[in-house]
This record gives structure tokens, C-alpha cells and sequence, in this order.
């Protein structure tokens, strides 16, 4: 062993200390000493190597002081081991260091050395000079780290993108070395301070991350993620909404949807005490006087998940006379300057004995539009007739008409000095 690093860290050849570096080829020694475990350390370009933005690259031993600076380090004034506080240890040989530290010396300094954070790691640079990293401190009682983290978001629908943050798990006397996550839904597990995971499938999934110190001491804590399937979506058509009895109506769910499955099921309820199944149904109502019935479609999907739809069928006796429907509307501005955007509004159109199906706009300039509350800007100064015309879902229909005033800009002249 080289007598400078005896004398500068004289522990490091007690028995109460071990070595506990693992080996690896993913990083070398400077970066193990540096707290680095995704690449290698070396002052060089290539780009397979890290090298602390903005300083100079070379292979003396106040280079890699000043990288290790970047790090957060400082210069010790003495080698003398203190509780709680890493040391790093670079140092350089020369020409001969190869022959003074053969490999045997080197794995008895293995089972010598205190806990380090880097195996005794030997490269030949340039003319056969001797580089090293080591990181000794005195082993006392090891504190286990505390693992911890957040998981955004905490639960939802079915397929569930997550996103996984172990930032602030920490070690009291040390550092995290290693970061693994199980996801409790038999997926492979994944490591890293952070990653993100997907669940396709709705339960209750107990979501665990473990960490190991520089160590070897874990600790791992766990958090409950709830999957939700979502419900089926129920859209109903229908050949005919209104008409006189025996009124003879086709159903028909093919619009319907599951975002996360199939459905497997349609129950129909006509609402006269009849019922069907499938998603295509015909059905007869029949009413002495005027009825309304309510239809129900109930899906079922895959994972048992169910949704609704209820629609209104309107029946009346042979003889009845179907009311037209009542056309309002209002509209702001009423006049103003071109080009003037107006809002209109029917929502004070009503059917008394059934629902208005139909909005249909003219705007007077060839311009139509549909809806309960459209916008239309009139670009030139006039005056414009907006007619609304509502049809109900039995067909009848009426109308109704406004004007709108649209007028020029004319500057008004200054005022006169007074």
C-alpha cells in the first residue's frame, strides 16, 4: 500500500472497516467517489465519460481536486478520520507504482480498507502514473434510509398512466444507492429516482419502493393505487320519437362504446312494463290517450362495469292533433357599429306537449346557422331580418323573426377650443 495513504487516513487499515463499493462496469472510481452511478468520470471528450462542465481536463491530482470541488467537497486540512463526514482520497504514483503495488497488495488492501464508498481501482495513465479514488469513514451503527414517495395521480380510470417521484428519500448517515420499484400488478420492476408505469387492468394494486444505502442497508415503503374500470357509454337512436298509437319503434345501441373493454350486454326497458335484450330491439307501444314512455339502455361490459341512457317516446290516440312548437328568441346588441357580433339565444322556445328537436337560423345575408344560442358577426351596415325556426319531434314546426341594425362609424369632429 502507498505509505501516504497510510499516513494521510491511518484507519484504513483497521479491521473494524469493509469495503463497500460493488463492482460494476456501468462507472469507475472517480465516479463512485463523486456519488455518480450512470456513467463513467474521466477527463476526457469522449462520450461515454462525464467531466464537470467547465473545467480544464488533465491527469494530475489538482484537476480531479477541483472536479471534486464541483461536488460539493472541500480541502481537508489533515487525513484524521471524523465521524459523519466522507473524505476522498486522490492520489498519484509514479513510473513504479505498478511494480510497488502489485496485485497482490491490492486485495489485501482490499480486505484491510475501511468502509469505502470505491474499491482501490488502479489505471495506467499516460506514462505509467497511478490514479485512485478512495472514500473512507469510521463504521459505527448505520442508520437504515427512509424511503418515500409521491405518485401522481393516486388513482383514476382504467388504462392509468403514473408517474413515480423517489426525490425525497434520504439516508441520515450516508447516501441512497439504489432505488427499486414493484408495482403489484406483476409488471417487471424498474429502479431509478423516478419512472412512470401504466395499469390497464382496474384493482387495488399495493405500489412498493425499496432503497439500499451506500451501506447495503434497505428499507422500502408502500402505497395503495386504486384502478377504477370505467362505464360502458350508452347512446340510443330510434326510428321514430313520436307518433300515434300502435306507434312501432326501433332501437338501436350501436353507437355505444367502453373505452376499456367491450360491452357483452344490452337490457332494454320500454317503460310499459315490456323488456328486451341485444343491441338492436323493435318495440310497439300502444296508449289510449297521450303518453309519454321513458326507455332505458343498461350496458354491461367485460369487466362487469355498467352505464345508462334513458330516452322519451311520445305516444298519442288515433285523432290526436299535435301542438307546433313556440319560436322565441332574444339577441344582444340589438344594433351597433360593423362589423357587430351578436349572440342570440332560443332557450325560451318551448313544446307543450313534447321537446323541440331542430334550431335553424337564416341570418339574412345567406347566412344560416343551427342550435340553441349561435353567434354571427355582420361585417356590412344594413338591416338585417334573423328569422328562428324550431321543429318538434313530431314534426311540426313554426317560426320566428327579428331585425338587426348594423350602421356606419362616423368620426364625430373635434371639439371646439373653448
Amino acid at each position: 500500500m502507498d505509505s501516504s495513504v497510510s499516513r494521510s487516513f491511518p484507519n484504513i487499515t483497521s479491521e473494524n472497516h469493509r469495503i463497500a463499493s460493488p463492482a460494476t462496469s456501468r462507472y469507475n472510481c472517480i465516479a463512485w467517489a463523486a456519488g455518480r452511478q450512470d456513467r463513467k468520470w474521466w477527463p476526457s471528450r469522449s462520450k461515454d465519460a462525464f467531466w464537470p462542465p467547465g473545467f480544464r481536463m488533465g491527469k494530475g491530482v489538482s484537476v480531479f481536486s477541483a472536479a471534486f470541488g464541483r461536488q460539493g467537497y472541500v480541502t481537508c486540512d489533515s487525513g484524521a478520520l471524523v465521524n459523519g463526514i466522507e473524505r476522498v482520497c486522490v492520489y498519484a504514483g509514479g513510473p513504479l507504482a505498478q511494480v510497488y503495488l502489485p496485485q497482490e497488495t491490492l486485495a489485501s488492501a482490499h480486505k484491510e480498507a475501511s468502509h469505502m464508498t470505491q474499491k482501490w481501482k488502479i489505471s495506467l495513465l499516460g506514462l505509467a502514473v497511478v490514479l485512485a479514488a478512495v472514500s473512507c469513514a469510521p463504521v459505527g451503527p448505520n442508520a437504515p434510509p427512509l424511503a418515500t414517495f409521491s405518485v401522481e395521480p393516486e388513482g383514476g380510470y382504467a388504462p392509468l398512466h403514473i408517474h413515480l417521484d423517489a426525490t425525497e428519500s434520504l439516508d441520515p448517515d450516508g447516501s441512497i444507492r439504489a432505488y427499486n420499484w414493484d408495482f403489484g400488478d406483476g409488471a417487471p420492476a424498474a429502479s431509478g429516482v423516478q419512472c412512470v408505469h401504466d395499469y390497464e387492468d382496474e384493482g387495488d394494486y399495493v405500489l412498493t419502493l425499496a432503497v439500499r444505502d451506500d451501506r447495503g442497508t434497505e428499507s422500502a415503503t408502500s402505497r395503495r393505487v386504486t384502478v377504477l374500470n370505467p362505464a360502458p357509454v350508452a347512446v340510443v337512436d330510434a326510428s321514430a320519437w313520436y307518433g300515434t298509437s300502435p306507434l312501432a319503434v326501433l332501437f338501436d345501441a350501436g353507437a355505444s362504446h367502453d373505452s376499456s373493454g367491450e360491452i357483452v350486454a344490452w337490457a332494454w326497458d320500454f317503460g310499459d312494463g315490456e323488456a328486451a335484450t341485444g343491441e338492436s330491439v323493435a318495440h310497439t307501444f300502444t296508449a289510449a290517450s297521450a303518453r309519454a314512455f321513458t326507455v332505458t339502455l343498461t350496458l354491461t361490459d367485460d369487466d362487469g362495469a355498467q352505464g345508462r341512457a334513458s330516452v322519451t317516446v311520445r305516444v298519442v290516440g288515433v285523432g290526436t292533433t299535435n301542438a307546433p312548437p313556440v319560436a322565441r328568441f332574444v339577441f344582444v346588441p340589438t344594433t351597433g357599429v360593423a362589423p357587430l357580433a351578436v349572440s342570440f339565444d332560443a332557450a325560451t322556445s318551448a313544446d307543450g306537449d313534447g321537446r323541440i328537436v331542430t334550431y335553424a337560423w337564416t341570418f339574412g345575408v345567406g347566412a344560416t346557422g343551427g342550435g340553441v344560442a349561435p353567434q354571427h358577426t355582420f361585417g356590412v351596415p344594413g338591416t338585417y331580418r334573423v328569422e328562428l325556426s324550431v321543429t318538434d319531434d313530431a314534426g311540426a314546426s313554426s317560426s320566428v323573426s327579428h331585425e338587426v341594425v348594423v350602421s356606419t362609424f362616423i368620426p364625430q369632429p373635434p371639439p371646439l377650443p373653448g
